[in-house]
């Protein structure tokens, strides 16, 4: 930390795991233990002072995630490996149904399907047909965490990464979230995610995996 004159603050060491098509590992242990900095990492917000992060991508190639290159790093961010935090970042002055469109736009979807795939994902979740062309600046902050979540997933990514997506949220938009979450899990999207609701990561998670104790554990839904 350069603010402290070069002071080291470890935050994770010795994590092993895989993850597999169609499977969910939940991260579990207390908070500062570094579940959201693991999510980094993989995203490569953060970059690893050692180990590696091996990503199997669409075509069969094995990738370091510790060591590419930032064009191959925003070609898998663009087209494969999705994330979820737990705020939005959008541009001010954009429509909340083009914020969806967009991101399928860019990924090589045709217009108009995008944007009866947007109307589909934003009724499901509840944001009314009177915000979707609202600035999201505008919206409450479970609106955005809704918008936020149909960004990561409407473009089906090959991975998934969730930080606590549904912490704002009330528990019936909740369940459709899960439900989403579920579909995408069921048509192969690997996922990894931070959960502190406990009946959340029961329904989702296939295993997990404890950031404290460093071993995974199966879980029986």
């Amino acid at each position: 930390m350069h603010i402290r004159g070069g002071k080291t603050i470890l935050s994770l060491m010795d994590v092993s795991f895989e993850v597999k098509k169609g499977e969910f590992l939940g991260l579990t242990g207390p908070s500062g233990i570094g579940k959201s900095s693991l999510l980094k990492c993989i995203y490569r917000t953060y970059v690893p002072t050692s180990g590696d992060i091996w990503y199997t991508d669409s075509m069969g190639d094995r990738v370091n995630l510790v060591t590419a290159n930032e064009h191959e790093i925003l070609r898998l961010r663009k087209y494969e490996i999705g994330y979820i935090s737990q705020f939005l970042h959008v541009i001010p002055r954009v429509s909340a149904m083009d914020v969806i469109t967009g991101a399928l736009v860019e990924k090589g979807f045709d217009r108009k399907e995008s944007e009866e795939r947007a109307k589909e994902y934003l009724s499901r979740v509840g944001i009314p047909t009177s915000l979707w062309e609202m600035f999201p600046s505008t919206f409450s902050g479970g609106e955005k965490q809704r918008l936020n979540i149909i960004h990561a997933i409407i473009s089906k990514p090959r991975m998934l990464l969730l930080d606590e997506p549904t912490a704002s949220l009330d528990p019936n938009t909740k369940n459709e979230v899960v439900s989403l979450i579920l579909e995408l899990k069921k048509e192969g999207t690997a996922m990894i995610g931070v959960f502190h609701d406990h009946d959340t990561m029961i329904r989702l998670a296939d295993k997990q995996y404890d950031l404290k104790l460093e071993k995974t554990k199966e879980l029986c839904v």
